[in-house]
Formats: C-alpha cells, structure tokens, sequence
C-alpha cells in the first residue's frame, strides 16, 4: 500500500464508483444533523421546549463552544486514526451512533419536568455537539483518504457539495408541515422527524464503513 504525507492512498483499481456513492449517501445523512441544528434548534428550545431566551441563547451558545473546542482537540489526538479509511470510517459510525441518541434525547425535552427541562436540554446539545464532532472529521477526512487520483477527487467532492444540498431540501420541505400558524409546533413530529434523520444517518455511516472495510482488505 502507498504511502504519500503519511495518509495511505487506495489503488486506483480497487477503487468503484459505489464507493464515492456510499460516502455521498453518508454525507448526505451527516448534513441533515448538521442543517436540523442550524434550522430547528433555535425553534426548538423556544417553542417546544418553551425555554426563556437567555436559557435558549446559553444552550446554543455552550453547545457551539463544546464543537469549537472538540475540533481542535480531537483533530491533533485523533490524528493518526484520521489518516486511515479502516480507522476513519469505524471512528464516524460510532459519531453518527452518539450524535443520533443525543439528538433524540434533546428532542424529549418536553416530556422532561420544568424545573429540570433547561439542564437536560444543556448537556444534551452539548452531548450532541462533542458527538457530532467524530462524525464530522473523519468524513472530512475522506475526501483526500478515499479518491484515488485527482479527477475522482473533483467528482467526490461535487457529490458531496449535491449531497450537502439534498439535506437542506429535506429538512426545508420537512419542517414545514411542523410550523402550525399559531406557532405551537407537534412536538411529537419533531421526535419523530429526528428519528428518522437518526437512521438515515446511522445508516448511511454504517454502510460507508462497511465498503471502506472491503476497499481496504482488497488493498492489503
């Protein structure tokens, strides 16, 4: 196996289109968590959870700050594991399993007692938001681990950036039916619709492992 900056290049050959299939499929799951953050949470914590605004703007902000914080720690730690497809594609399930129970509990926090309700939705987002980060940069990672050459490289990247724009089409169209005209939103559906952006997600990430474990005996 090549080794090129210390990162193991795939050969050319063993290399199929699925492969960058499966990563756009996984990408796309991943960026429905990240768009669900960046469109809901602020809704959320405010309308569901009926959070006062500085308890809303306290959860966000220290939820940002783990993230923050994490991607820099995480990043020089989890260097060498990062430099792997077999070490990166186990390191972003295991992320996406986390990220998904943590969204899914912030996503209970209306059935949480009130006097407990803003702790549980704090260490939950914060949970969420360490999580997320060893889903994230191992994904990162890949798009320089998985192409074999620069043209598959250009063409990962542009599935990536559709995939990136899927997920923002899929949370848009289904959040919508969630925003009642009184402003009252189903906290049910929320639930609901989080389980199922968990499962794409979790799904997605496993089967890119999985095929990253096939490229990887079949370059060994």
């Amino acid at each position: 196996m090549q080794m090129i900056f210390g990162r193991k290049e795939v050969n050319e050959n063993s290399t199929q289109p699925y492969h960058a299939w499966l990563y756009t499929g996984a990408h796309y799951g991943k960026s429905l968590f990240w768009i669900s953050g960046e469109l809901l949470f602020a809704f959320y914590l405010s309308e569901v959870t009926n959070l006062s605004p500085l308890e809303m703007g306290l959860v966000l902000a220290f939820g940002f700050f783990v993230g923050a914080a994490l991607d820099l720690v995480v990043g020089h730690y989890l260097r060498s594991s990062l430099s792997s497809l077999k070490s990166a594609g186990a390191v972003q399930f295991l992320g996406a399993i986390a990220s998904a129970l943590a969204l899914a509990s912030m996503l209970c926090g209306p059935w949480i007692k009130a006097d407990w309700r803003f702790w549980f939705v704090f260490t939950a987002m914060a949970v969420f938001r360490a999580s997320f980060v060893f889903y994230d940069l191992p994904q990162n990672a890949m798009i320089s681990l998985l192409p074999a050459n620069r043209h598959q490289r250009s063409q990962l990247t542009a599935k990536r950036l559709a995939g990136t724009a899927l997920a923002s089409l899929t949370i848009a169209f289904g959040v919508a039916p969630l925003l009642e005209p009184v402003g009252q939103a189903n906290s049910k559906a929320f639930l609901v619709l989080a389980l199922i952006v968990a499962s794409i997600g979790m799904g997605s990430a496993g089967a890119l492992w999985i095929s990253l474990l096939e490229l990887v005996k079949i370059n060994q």
